[in-house]
């Protein structure tokens, strides 16, 4: 018989469940013995690492790892393509639970978790009779937050992924969060609130203990600083049986001039992670420091050093020239790119523009130049500048949309035609008292800065 026809066998048997909890009970009673305890280290961001547990109410730490070892939490990994999910799995190192909640007809069941010291992930279902108020029928969406979090204030949502399978009565789910602190909180316990299911309202609330563990921790302390203020501080490494994790932070006072890592590799040319594959775990918006954990993939056991590659991306502030002048050049501070208005001509309730591009452009940027233009020239009231929010802007007294007309292609010459009456418009539109604006920020290339290496005290 293969794995899947017995597993809907087993699922298919009638238990009497307060028999077999009584059984588990009693058999526990007399497996707690004193004994060394298996550590359960998957890398961490604090001093001491983390596994994740859900308490259920009625199954204890031990009962859960008697059934970690059936092949079905594995098979629910599996559904998901969670390979990390699978191998843990493997090793007992995922809480299977079983708790249940019903709200307003919409059963919610949490049935296993687990935190790899990077990332928490909680594996369900959830079901219903009948048709849900919203949604298709084969769509599923939550309203949730994390602790104490209300809406989008929420970091624990910022980064999360969420996928579905649809089954009989409800869907499968697999919600996977990135740790939001550099620091794992000592006996953090993560309540979790599901405000909506495909709009039926009814708070589904259970709570993530998360159970501290030892760990590795490497000294890795560096400081590479760059102009206008900017530096790329390297903190320490966890290391524990998974991937080792990097702890860093980057400070960029000056918002015009912004430092990243583009990559790192060690010193024996694995590479080890890229900018993107770093996740943001603090942000002090006061002194312009962000601390970043990353995941050290491929890192040799022999190697003696990390280089790290940093990029800057540079910017500017907005553009702007009164339009009194037929005539005017809106050239940028930091680059050669320039906006060269030949003339400015009002007919009735259209103000035409006839303009060229001039500066060094690659391929790409020329192409989103071209596709942009027709949004990224706005026509602001001068005594309501002072009131722009990028990319707001004040309302009734601002027209940030044209028809745009390619003129010229190669000579990147253009004509944009302002709709003075559309749906965006300038109250008493007066030619004289109207500045134009534009931001070339985008069309920057970002520069390479030299590499830095950072060596591994053993």
């Amino acid at each position: 018989m293969d794995k899947e026809k017995w597993i809907k066998e087993v699922d298919s048997i009638e238990v009497p469940k307060e028999a077999v909890f009584q059984a588990i009970s009693q058999g526990i009673k007399q497996a707690e013995k004193p004994r060394r305890k298996k550590r359960m280290i998957i890398g961490a961001l604090t001093a001491a690492a983390a596994t994740l547990i859900i308490g259920s109410g009625f199954v204890s730490p031990t009962a859960n790892q008697v059934l970690a070892k059936t092949p079905i939490l594995g098979e629910l990994y599996k559904k998901f393509d969670d390979k990390l999910g699978m191998k843990l799995a493997e090793e007992d190192m995922v809480t299977n639970l079983n708790e249940t909640i019903t709200k307003n007809g919409v059963t919610l069941k949490v049935t296993s978790a687990y935190f790899d010291g990077f990332q928490v992930t909680i594996v369900g279902e959830v079901y219903k009779k009948g048709k849900w108020p919203a949604n298709e029928p084969d769509e599923i969406s939550f309203d949730m937050n994390f602790e104490n979090y209300k809406g989008d204030e929420d970091p624990w949502i910022n980064m999360k992924s969420e996928s579905f399978n649809q089954i009989k009565d409800g869907f499968e789910f697999h919600w996977t969060m990135n740790y939001p602190y550099e620091d794992i909180k000592e006996n953090m316990v993560l309540p979790v609130t599901i405000h909506y299911i495909n709009g039926v309202k009814g708070d589904w609330k259970f709570s993530v203990p998360v159970e501290q563990r030892e760990f590795t921790e490497v000294e890795f302390a560096h400081k590479e600083t760059f102009e206008h203020g900017s530096y790329i501080e390297t903190k320490r490494i966890l290391e524990g049986p998974e991937t080792p994790i990097l702890i860093y932070s980057i400070a960029n006072p000056d918002e015009n001039n912004k430092v990243y890592l583009s990559k790192a590799v060690d010193d024996k040319g694995n590479e080890l992670f890229t900018g993107i594959n770093s996740f943001l775990v603090d942000d002090s918006s006061e002194d312009a420091i962000e601390t970043f954990t990353s995941q050290l993939n491929n890192l040799d056991k022999e190697a003696n050093s990390i280089t790290f590659y940093p990029v800057l991306d540079r910017s500017e502030d907005t553009l702007y020239h009164d339009m009194s002048e037929s005539g005017f050049v809106l050239a940028s501070k930091r680059t050669d790119l320039a906006l060269h208005v030949n003339s400015v001509k009002q007919e009735k309730d259209k103000l035409i523009l006839d303009y060229n591009i001039t500066g060094t452009l690659d391929k790409a940027n020329r192409s989103d130049l071209i596709n942009n233009l027709g949004y990224e020239l706005t026509l602001v009231d001068e005594k309501y500048v002072k009131d722009i929010n990028d990319p707001f802007q004040p309302e009734g007294h601002s027209i940030s949309r044209n028809k745009l007309k390619v003129l010229d292609r190669e000579k990147l010459h253009f004509q944009s035609v302002f709709d003075l009456n559309g749906e965006e418009k300038i109250e008493d539109f007066k030619l004289t008292e109207t500045v134009l604006s534009i931001n070339f920020s985008m069309y920057f290339n970002s520069v390479k800065l030299e590499p830095f290496t950072v060596e591994l005290r053993k």
